[in-house]
């Protein structure tokens, strides 16, 4: 009789805890939070009341997503590391292995999903990595795609498209193999994504094309909005307004059938834009209008300012240059707001991050005290069965570092570069201080007529888009290419001088090009332009440090190529490299300018980009009074 009592309140609780569990993810897919966190948290309690191990494994995970979708960072490292550290323990146990091996996996992709929202991405890409690796014993194919694509996300952070482009492809031939549409979906879209930032629109609009008409069999109009949307903007970007607004109309009509009020202010900003890019100017104020009567009811700052911009473009389009300049005066006002609220956001979220490492820590070493007295055997044997893996994992790891070291490197090389900017914007800004004085001056004098003034509205804006185009220059100068294509080094070479060429004159330094303009290499023509910079920015630091005759600092660059090879060379008169300092100098983190003014990383993501991106050879020898830095493709 106590038998069949204990089986009946067993019975009891296991209804229970399904009721409390799925009301809570009810609420949780509605949106209200804080009511799944309610139920998620009656439902870790009765698990262990009843001792229901897999249960209270199940809660930690669900609570640790309330929390994280409540942006409560801390309470939700909690229960993801408590949900490793369940899982870890008892994934030993012969019976349920597979079954806590997957939670594992689940517990190290959700931290680096919560690493990436506080833009921690070294973090986050390790614990993919580390979810990568247990994949094999839980051949759980859904999970690895979804590990895939998120390290994919993190490179596409990091600006190293080439890497995120890989892991999205592997990610998407999983998602095929198992007919997973949906995943399917999503993958073509981030490949189409990546392919937009690379500005390789033909291909960006083959994969969201494709990625569109999934969406559209499988039910998702939101996202299919999105990616319609996506669309429209790459026919923007390609000046093509008619087919640009037939894609966003469709994004519209979608976003309000799913009443996504975000989503409808945005796509009604995007067809002012456009219209005002056909002249059709009231159409346009008419939509943007509507676009911000939602924009404030839902508090879209970023929508705001959109407005705000387009607002602007419109009446300097109508020739109304004081509403024009009211408009840009709110829109300045509106991003410094945003941006300051950003950085605050941001300030807290390092905070938050420094304080969820230290839990960590102390976590960490909890949970491998407990692995280590459980598993020690089995992790013998599993090393070594999982040999191949380990190298693989190896080769992950050095590529990883590749990519940190080379992202390290350009934000140095960033730093100097900003320099470059400032001497660029000198003269525009002093322009834009005379006109403008000169302006004020014919307003005092009674001299200024609506002739005079449309002419110095229009000097003014021809100065400020000179500078803009010098800024979308430095951007796209330090964007890593996709894949590899056939391009003209010399080209390369040109456009590098003239973008550093201030510097160059103002230090005094000679440089001799003899190139042959016919030569054609097939490799990363913005990756070269980063080996190109860092070798004479190395030129220039030695004629400084050693305080040559400016008369007499010279750098000849010259380019020869034959049937089967390419070659490049710098040379210049700098004094040489010490002999027993020129064998390290493409080490990483190996610098003789000290810790204030080298990072180290220059010369060896020179290296890294020649021969392991670009499959070439670098070297570097001393010759008559300076160096010699040799490419061959």
């Amino acid at each position: 009789m106590v038998n069949d009592i204990s089986k009946t309140d067993s019975v009891q609780a296991c209804n229970k805890l399904d009721e409390l569990k799925s009301v809570g993810v009810e609420f949780w897919l509605a949106g209200d939070y804080h009511k799944a966190e309610e139920y998620f948290q009656d439902y870790l309690t009765l698990a262990q009341t009843h001792k229901d191990e897999y249960a209270e494994v199940q809660a930690c995970n669900l609570l640790g997503n309330a929390y994280w979708s409540l942006s409560d960072y801390k309470r939700s490292l909690f229960y993801f590391l408590e949900l490793l550290r369940l899982a870890s323990a008892r994934s030993g146990d012969s019976e349920s292995n597979y079954r806590y091996q997957d939670e594992v996996i689940r517990a190290k992709n959700n931290l680096g999903n919560l690493y990436i929202s506080l833009g921690n991405y070294e973090k986050a890409l390790d614990y993919f990595l580390k979810a990568l690796k247990l994949l094999p014993e839980s051949a759980n194919k859904e999970a690895e795609a979804k590990i895939l694509n998120n390290i994919g996300i993190v490179y596409n952070y990091l600006e190293s498209y080439q890497d995120a482009w890989d892991y999205h492809h592997k990610s998407l031939k999983i998602r095929t193999e198992i007919n997973d549409r949906i995943g399917i979906a999503h993958s073509l879209n981030n490949i189409g994504l990546v392919c937009q930032e690379m500005k390789d629109y033909d291909k960006a609009l083959e994969y969201l094309e494709k990625s569109g008409k999934l969406k559209e069999e499988t039910g998702d109009k939101n996202g299919m909005a999105n990616t319609l949307n996506n669309i429209g903007t790459i026919y923007m970007n390609l000046n093509k307004w008619d087919i640009a607004l037939e894609y966003t109309e469709k994004s519209l009509q979608l976003y309000q059938e799913e009443d996504c009020r975000f989503g409808v202010a945005s796509s009604l900003t995007q067809i002012a834009r456009i219209l005002i890019n056909q002249h059709k100017y009231e159409e346009a104020r008419d939509y943007l209008q509507k676009s911000e009567v939602i924009a404030s009811e839902i508090t879209a700052k970023t929508i705001q300012r959109d407005n705000l911009n387009e607002y602007y473009q419109l009446e300097k389009e109508l020739h109304n240059y004081p509403a024009a300049l009211e408009y840009c005066e709110k829109y300045n006002a509106l991003k410094e707001e945003i941006f300051n609220e950003e950085n605050a956001r941001k300030t807290s979220e390092m905070k938050i991050s420094f304080e969820l490492d230290q839990k960590e820590k102390e976590t960490e070493i909890y949970r491998k005290r407990s692995i280590e007295l459980t598993k020690a055997n089995t992790e013998l044997e599993r090393l070594k069965d999982n040999l191949e893996l380990r190298v693989q994992t190896g080769i992950e790891e050095n590529r990883k570092k590749d990519s940190m070291m080379i992202a390290q490197s350009r934000l140095a090389t960033m730093g100097q570069m900003i320099s470059f900017i400032a001497h660029q914007w000198k003269q525009p800004l002093n322009a834009i201080s005379v006109i403008t004085q000169n302006t004020e001056d014919a307003w005092q004098f009674e001299e200024l007529n609506d002739e005079k003034l449309h002419y110095n509205s229009t000097q003014i804006l021809d100065q400020i888009k000179f500078m803009a185009d010098t800024i979308e220059d430095f951007r796209n100068f330090f964007r890593p290419d996709i894949e590899k294509s056939d391009f003209y080094p010399g080209e390369i070479i040109r456009k590098t001088i003239r973008f550093i060429e201030k510097n160059i004159q103002e230090n005094e330094i000679d440089i001799e090009l003899d190139l042959n303009e016919k030569c054609l290499v097939k490799g990363m023509p913005n990756e070269l332009s980063q080996v190109v910079l860092n070798i004479l920015n190395n030129a220039r630091d030695a004629f400084i440090e050693k305080k040559s005759n400016p008369k007499q600092r010279k750098v000849k660059i010259t380019l020869s190529c034959s049937e089967d090879q390419s070659i490049i060379t710098f040379r210049d008169n700098a004094g040489g490299i010490p002999e027993n300092v020129l064998p390290r100098i493409f080490e990483s983190y190996f610098s003789t300018k000290g810790n204030e003014q080298g990072t180290g990383l220059g010369l060896s993501m020179c290296k890294t980009i020649i021969e392991g991106r670009m499959h070439g050879k670098l070297t570097a020898e001393n010759i008559d009074n300076g160096v010699e830095f040799r490419i061959i493709f």
